[in-house]
């Protein structure tokens, strides 16, 4: 009767020793799966940084286009500018060239009337 108690006994143990390694084997099969899901999540996490990195730098490059393409518009926009600036200073001074020219040719225009005039007055009372 103690024999048949002790194999009891131990076939108890065996059987909570069988179900203990059957509870570990299916924790470390949730544990797998668990790893195999952070994994995944992971790959598809690196996925999207790379993404996010491609767009990062391609949102750079359209900055840097922009950039250039701004200080070559400005560029451009003080050469014309300075280019207009100048046309203008030369038209002024042209300008005042003429109105030079055109106040000596009056003065000269008047100084002859005045002689033409004076001339002819001398005529008449010579008369």
């Amino acid at each position: 009767e103690s024999l048949v108690k002790a194999y009891a006994a131990v076939g108890t143990k065996k059987n909570k020793w069988k179900a203990l390694y059957e509870n570990v084997q299916t924790d470390r099969g949730l544990l797998e799966e668990k790893w195999k899901n952070v994994v995944n999540e992971n790959e598809t996490l690196r996925k999207e940084l790379t993404q996010i990195k491609k767009e990062r730098d391609r949102q750079i490059n359209l900055k840097k286009q922009a950039e250039r393409a701004l200080s070559q518009s400005e560029n451009e926009f003080r050469a014309r500018t300075d280019a207009l600036e100048k046309e203008r200073q030369e038209f002024e001074e042209g300008m005042t060239k003429q109105k030079k020219a055109l106040a000596k040719e009056r003065r000269t225009i008047l100084a002859q009337n005045k002689t033409a005039t004076n001339g002819t007055t001398q005529r008449i009372s010579l008369l």
